[in-house]
């Protein structure tokens, strides 16, 4: 029978070395990861009221311009909308606070009789001379502010009427948060017909 030393098996256990653990600079990297990655989650959840007005200022200034094309590219209406014996001059915005509950811009258009002059027609809105497919709706809880003037732009060159009086100056159009005072953006309508 062969005698085991005890000693030789302990020799075989695992040893620790004593140094072990984590430096200070490796503590602080990781905190400083750390810190970076939650504060750009708390950025990104949080709501930025001031970055959702300039997206929806951005989608405005994209749907004014659009309702200035129609105007520059002469765009039709059906018969049925306009009336038989009847021409477009243009197209406008009209702004309804109580649009379902919501804030919304309807596209308008402006007819004339054939053998009238379409400058002598009046370029405010008219209700039933809306294109119901075509409204814009503020979202990210934003509202216009009270001075939305209609906004009409006449065939063929888009010259642009704010209330039925040729633009005379720059005109700006606020989107603001629901209670008004955190975040104001301005839209400009300039003279010359730029929108920004």
């Amino acid at each position: 029978m062969k005698i085991v030393n005890l000693m030789k098996i302990e020799n075989w256990k695992l040893r620790i070395p004593k140094n072990s653990g984590f430096t200070l600079i490796e503590l602080i990297i990781s905190i400083a990861i750390v810190s970076i990655l939650s504060s750009i989650v708390l950025v990104n959840v949080s709501r930025n009221s001031d970055r959702d007005a300039r997206l929806e200022k951005d989608r405005f200034v994209t749907f004014l311009r659009s309702i200035q094309n129609k105007a520059l590219a002469g765009d039709k209406v059906s018969d049925a909308d306009k009336g038989t014996g009847q021409k477009v001059c243009g197209f406008g915005a009209h702004y309804d606070d109580n649009g379902g509950g919501k804030n919304l811009a309807r596209v308008y258009f402006v007819t004339a009789l054939f053998d009238t002059d379409c400058g002598n027609v009046s370029k405010d809105y008219v209700p039933g001379n809306d294109l119901s497919n075509e409204n814009f709706y503020l979202g990210h809880e934003m509202t216009f502010d009270s001075s939305f003037p209609d906004i009409f732009f006449m065939i063929p060159a888009a010259s642009t009427y704010l209330n039925d009086s040729l633009i005379g100056s720059d005109t700006e159009i606020y989107i603001q948060t629901a209670d008004g005072i955190t975040v104001r953006i301005p839209v400009t309508i300039h003279t010359g017909g730029f929108i920004d």
